[in-house]
């Protein structure tokens, strides 16, 4: 289905910039610009009008690659809402079934609970658990302070003692 290809894709963009869904659907070449020999992707958020810059990595590049052809380098963004109606239908497709993720309603499963925010949730959450710091992923995501970056961390106490673990094992003789 290459509507959902396309979704796909700009979800996984989102996914690997940490970048909100109003910046990352409007991602154009002009915004891919080399900085040292690194190519990276500056732009200035629609809600906070802060500059970001964030550095591509083979899956952006992969995905840019594809896209070449096309007027902006990347696919057309649909709506907000009807973007997270397909993201829902990509993860419904994928299997993503269980329950029990959602502390407001158990019931629901996880393909229900996935939007385009998810995201720049998931860049945020995964980069820090990568043990980046926080002050320049901050930098990259275009938070402004520490509180509101936590919101976007989530990290079960089983990740955290295992990263305790983790991180005793090697400081510990």
């Amino acid at each position: 289905n290459k509507k959902l290809d396309k979704v796909r894709d700009l979800f996984v963009f989102g996914c690997f910039t940490g970048l909100r869904f109003s910046d990352y659907s409007r991602v154009e070449r002009k915004n891919i610009v080399d900085v040292d020999g690194q190519l990276m992707i500056k732009i200035t958020t629609q809600k906070t009008a802060e500059d970001v810059i964030v550095p591509t990595n083979p899956v952006i590049l992969e995905i840019l690659k594809k896209y070449e052809s096309s007027l902006t380098g990347l696919p057309k963004a649909l709506s907000n809402q009807k973007f997270n109606d397909y993201v829902k239908d990509l993860c419904k497709l994928s299997g993503l079934t269980d329950k029990g993720r959602l502390s407001s309603n158990l019931n629901k499963e996880l393909w229900e609970c996935i939007s385009s925010h998810t995201a720049r949730r998931s860049f945020c959450t995964n980069t820090f658990l990568s043990g980046f710091p926080v002050h320049d992923l901050m930098k990259i995501s275009g938070h402004r302070t520490e509180k509101a970056f936590n919101k976007y961390i989530k990290v079960s106490k089983e990740s955290a003692a295992k990263r305790l673990a983790e991180h005793q094992k090697k400081n510990w003789p």
